[in-house]
């Protein structure tokens, strides 16, 4: 199967969330390389409380979602900050994770693991398009910080993916849950480093406007 295959969540799952059922119960149900992280995040986000308490439950299940996350991708990251140094032949073991190809210098070496897309600021090239090691580590904490910013601005019909930020022995890395978007949806943007901006879409360029 193709690393980019992107997981979906079929209907039952779907109408669980909507019933406020606990995340654990429902990632349990998907092998690991196949856990619907993005459709979960949006379905638990997507949740409409009708009272106090149910906002801070609905805050609640988005927090145990994110801890289950981060409790399956650690390991992850673990294991790509250690082949980061490892001798050159250990690309012959099982075990290791190829890099993805073409995909830009800025936000350092990327996977794609299980469906979850990695990034490792203080790898590759990144600490010489940055400067330093510590500007490289900045450049990933602001990336966190502006899709925590994204959430907290509750634009209608403005969605990040379920993100979180790794450090471990000196690295940052930024973690996401893959979305389910290729070059031909981008409405907004570009594709190629800004040679080429789109906007053809009112709808965002209005939700764009607001944040």
């Amino acid at each position: 199967a193709s690393p980019w295959h992107y997981s979906e969540c079929d209907d039952a799952t779907l109408m669980d969330v909507n019933r406020w059922h606990d995340p654990a119960t429902l990632v349990a149900r998907f092998p690991a390389e196949r856990v619907p992280w993005n459709a979960l995040f949006q379905a638990y986000v997507g949740l409409a409380p009708t009272s106090t308490a149910e906002a801070a439950f609905r805050v609640t299940l988005i927090d145990r979602l994110v801890s289950l996350f981060v409790e399956a991708t650690v390991p992850i990251v673990k294991k790509l900050v250690m082949q980061l140094h490892t001798v050159p032949g250990a690309q012959q073991k099982t075990d290791y994770y190829q890099p993805l190809e073409g995909r830009g210098v800025a936000g350092g070496s990327k996977w794609l693991v299980n469906g979850v897309f990695y990034k490792i600021a203080t790898s590759g090239s990144t600490k010489q398009l940055y400067g330093s090691v510590q500007l490289a580590l900045k450049s990933a904490s602001h990336e966190w910080r502006h899709v925590r910013e994204v959430v907290r601005a509750g634009v209608t019909n403005v969605s990040v993916p379920l993100t979180v930020l790794v450090s471990y022995c000196g690295h940052a890395c930024l973690v996401s849950s893959l979305l389910p978007i290729t070059a031909r949806t981008l409405r907004y943007g570009s594709a190629d480093g800004g040679c080429s901006v789109l906007n053809e879409d009112t709808a965002v360029a209005v939700a764009i406007d607001q944040l």
